[in-house]
């Protein structure tokens, strides 16, 4: 399945949200805030939003594209930089549109039109080595692959990480003396839940190991436990990525599900 039939999985928000949080990871808040305000106080942007909203049409990438590169700001922008302000553009349409509008213009018309604007973006400047649009493309894989795990094993629902809160010095003792224990580290959480409801988190253990784990909760990144491996199965499953020569390379990623209870 290509990109663009993968991305249609999604709805527009999420996109949206996903293409936006690996910018701010990437160029910092400071650089997104700052391209936020350029659009908004544009006026081609408002002018633009307000006529199609009221001759009732959808945006196109090629317009809005269009749109922001006789902006000063935008003309010598980076691809990612274009395709961030883009997608902002599309939501304040979005936002623009009633509710009736929004229905009639269906999830799917909307999500096509933020799969185009990226999808085009990414053609801008060409790169073989490992772009921020490759990267991007391997997130929306790895949430896509992650929802097929779920579903493929079918074990003991994990509803949250368990903390080790010991009361005294000698509880601490006993926790590093038994060797179930794994101290581990949330590095990353997804910024949407799965098809199952379910946040992907990213375990870093102090061996440098990374394990994944569904959890309906978040966990706060940077949150430091310890999990009693005695309660998990570790499943190895397949994750497609490219490498930075382009070239197909496949990782063992290693997922940790609960034991299912023995009555």
């Amino acid at each position: 399945m290509g990109v663009s039939e993968n991305m249609l999985r999604f709805t527009p928000e999420t996109l949206a949200e996903v293409f936006g949080q690996q910018f701010v990871q990437e160029f910092g808040t400071n650089k997104a805030d700052e391209i936020i305000d350029k659009i908004n106080k544009a006026e081609r942007v408002t002018r633009y939003v307000g006529t199609i909203v009221a001759r009732g049409l959808n945006p196109t990438a090629s317009e809005i594209t269009s749109l922001l590169n006789n902006i000063p700001y935008f003309i010598f922008s980076k691809g990612e930089t274009l395709c961030f302000a883009s997608v902002g553009v599309f939501l304040m349409w979005q936002k623009s549109l009633n509710e009736r509008e929004t229905i009639n213009g269906g999830t799917n018309i909307h999500t096509g039109i933020v799969i185009d604007i990226i999808r085009d973006c990414s053609k801008l400047k060409y790169n073989r080595r490992n772009n921020f649009f490759t990267r991007f493309f391997q997130s929306i894989e790895f949430i896509i692959q992650s929802d097929k795990v779920e579903q493929e094993i079918k074990e003991k629902e994990i509803t949250k990480l368990n903390f080790r809160v010991s009361p005294n010095i000698e509880a601490d003792k006993e926790i590093h003396l038994n060797k179930s224990f794994l101290k581990v580290k949330v590095t990353k959480v997804s910024a949407q839940p799965s098809q199952s409801g379910n946040y992907i988190h990213t375990l870093k253990t102090e061996k440098k190991l990374t394990y994944f784990i569904a959890l309906p909760v978040k966990t706060p990144v940077g949150t430091e436990t310890e999990i009693d491996m005695e309660l998990y199965n570790v499943i190895e499953r397949p994750y497609e990525i490219k490498n930075e020569s382009g070239e197909p390379q496949t990782l063992q990623l290693k997922w940790l599900l609960g034991k299912p209870k023995i009555e």
